[in-house]
This record gives C-alpha cells, sequence and structure tokens, in this order.
C-alpha cells in the first residue's frame, strides 16, 4: 500500500525522485551481486525505503533489507 501512494505522489510530482540511491551507484550494486552477498541498511521510515528501492529495481538486488523502524535500533548498533 505505501509503495502505490509513494509512486502515485511521484507521478503527480508530489515527488521529485523515489531514488534511495544515487542512480550511478545502480549499476555498480549490480555488478557487485553477480559475487557478493548484498545487504540494505538504513534508518529511514520502511515504507519509503521499500517504495524507492522497488522504484529502481533494487529490491531485488539486495539479499537482505535492514530498516532501523523494522528492528527497532539504528544503525551504528554493535548488535
Amino acid at each position: 500500500i505505501w509503495y502505490s501512494f509513494e509512486v502515485l505522489a511521484y507521478q503527480l510530482k508530489l515527488r521529485r525522485s523515489l531514488n534511495v540511491v544515487a542512480p550511478e551507484v545502480v549499476p555498480i550494486l549490480k555488478n557487485l551481486k553477480q559475487r557478493y552477498t548484498l545487504v540494505f541498511f538504513s534508518n529511514s521510515f520502511h515504507p519509503w525505503m521499500y517504495a524507492g528501492l522497488r522504484a529502481q529495481g533494487l529490491d531485488k538486488v539486495f539479499d537482505h533489507i535492514v530498516i532501523s523502524s523494522e528492528v527497532h535500533m539504528r544503525k551504528p548498533n554493535p548488535k
């Protein structure tokens, strides 16, 4: 649901971008994915992060997604 609202806001030009990763980094991540396990860590609010990852096609690139509001910890945290 949140993803749909974010995309709608983007389409209505209420948001400038859904990018959560600099666009020039996306090809690098996709290349790294071929050899490494990738984990996305974020302190941002999760609905926006998921919408942005999906919009950039990165939701399938990262093997794990860790968002602070879901795990109730902010980075850096030794755990």
